[in-house]
């Protein structure tokens, strides 16, 4: 169960939005929500708050009058999305946004964080492109990343399962974001040769394709078990056998054409050469969907 619910924005065009769904998501896990501003040290920042930001140093004068209207300017936003406002609190800070958040989540941590996936600001967006990708990497605690702020509206979500420990995570959300709906889940699997072999330890490795169908009935199984701890409308299945196991590869096309509300994956929080190399299921997925995603840490 959800307890606090963390929203960064950044006063663009989809700031409401985050609001209106933190407050659903709130009611939906009984949680509290934190509202974020994160303000950077630049001329442009200055100009947006009406104030000005010496270039040598930042004198708390300052910092605590741009505070203050920023406190103001999340009063009057909160009051605009009309939400319950007693769930909600605000907090103002100040520096890079990834590295002010990661620090803070160690001291206040949250159980989940939402975001944007596209900011309109006059400076480096709070919460659009490499900031988003940044705070997946680094933060420790779930991540609903919204689509170009649209409004999580749920009726069709579909997860990407490894058979690992995210399946438990996903079906505690899940089934918490279907208390006041009838949802249609469909579950994903990719069944490639190397989990196949992690799946079938111990079997015959002579013969790949038989090794896969084995895998297959295998898999068939786990989705069955999987799919009945869901206490959802409707829950669909497939599996992709491929010879690839980039899953993000292969879920890319079904997912753009069957177009859900909510699509929830796992990240195991590649970092150094291999994220280099491989990249983030996540972040690809970002890049290549049309959909809102919750990333399960």
């Amino acid at each position: 169960m959800s307890k606090k619910i963390c929203v960064a924005i950044d006063f663009s065009s989809i700031s409401t939005t985050l609001l209106k769904t933190a407050n659903w998501m709130a009611g939906q896990t009984n949680s509290k929500v934190e509202v974020i501003h994160i303000s950077p040290f630049t001329v442009q920042a200055g100009h947006f708050y009406g104030t000005y930001f010496p270039f040598l140093e930042f004198r708390d004068e300052h910092l605590l009058e741009v505070e203050k209207k920023v406190t103001s300017m999340m009063d009057e936003l909160l009051a605009k999305a009309e939400v319950d406002e007693s769930r909600f609190s605000t907090k103002v800070m100040f520096g890079d946004p990834v590295a002010v958040m990661t620090e803070y989540q160690k001291k206040a941590p949250a159980d989940l964080f939402i975001v944007g996936t596209r900011g309109e600001s006059s400076w480096q967006d709070l919460i659009l492109g490499s900031v988003t990708q940044g705070l997946i990497g680094q933060l420790p605690c779930p991540i609903l990343a919204l689509k170009d702020g649209r409004f999580l509206d749920c009726e069709r979500v579909e997860y990407l399962s490894d058979f690992s420990k995210f399946d438990n995570q996903a079906v505690d959300w899940i089934n918490q974001l279907s208390r006041d709906r009838e949802l249609v889940v469909k579950i994903h699997h990719v069944l490639s040769p190397r989990s196949a072999i992690e799946m079938m330890e111990g079997e015959d490795l002579n013969d790949m394709h038989s090794l896969l169908d084995r895998a297959e009935l295998f898999a068939t199984d786990q989705l069955d078990k999987l799919a009945e701890r869901f206490k959802v409308k409707q829950i669909e299945k497939q599996i992709y056998k491929s010879f690839d196991s980039n899953i993000a590869a292969q879920v890319v096309g079904p997912l753009n054409e069957s177009r859900p509300d909510l699509v929830v994956l796992g990240t195991h929080g590649r970092k150094g050469p291999s994220k280099w190399l491989l990249g983030s299921n996540a972040e690809v997925l970002l890049k290549r969907i049309d959909n809102s995603l919750l990333i399960l840490k």
